[in-house]
This record gives structure tokens, sequence and C-alpha cells, in this order.
């Protein structure tokens, strides 16, 4: 039987100092490699794409907006329809500043 977790012993916190000094001792890391640079290239894209938060929060409520009036739309469906409906407008951009 285990304890609860409130009643479990608290373990001690590290070492900040200790961890500092030892983390400057270590020699540079390598940068990354490119993505994907010795593998062969993905046949599909991912299916998931993250977010910084004010885009995520913008897209949020646009969808729940637009699902009032359609509440059979899925977030999947909005989110596609967005992103392609964005990557028009950038090529359009794009070919104005040629």
């Amino acid at each position: 039987m285990t304890r609860p977790h409130h009643c479990r012993a608290a373990l001690p916190l590290p070492n900040l100092r200790l961890r500092n000094r030892l983390s400057q001792r270590r020699p540079p890391t390598t940068p990354a490699r490119p993505v994907r640079a010795l593998a062969a290239p993905r046949e599909r894209p991912p299916g998931t794409i993250r977010l910084d938060d004010r885009a995520g929060q913008a897209l949020w409520e646009a969808y729940v907006h637009v699902k009032t009036q359609d509440p059979f739309l899925s977030y999947r469906q909005f989110s596609s329809q967005i992103i392609l409906d964005g990557l028009t407008a950038h090529r359009r951009r794009q070919q104005r500043t040629l």
C-alpha cells in the first residue's frame, strides 16, 4: 500500500551553487544539426503545429466564435482553412515584393 502524496518525505532541494559551478566547467556543446539533415525527407508533414500563446489564443477565440454559427465545424477543419488562407495571403505579399 502506498502512502498519499502529502505523507511522502520531502526530497532535499538541489544545491544550485554546485550545479552552477559544474555547468561552468563543461565544454561548450556542439550546435544542433539541421532538422532531418541526414535522414530521408518526410513523406507527409507533421500533424501537429505548435503556436505561440498569442496566436493560439487568437485562433481559439476565432474558432469559438465561428463554432456558434456552425456546430458541426471541427477545430481541425477550421484551423486548416485558416492556415490555407494565411498561406495564400503570404504568397500574394511575396509576389508584390518581387
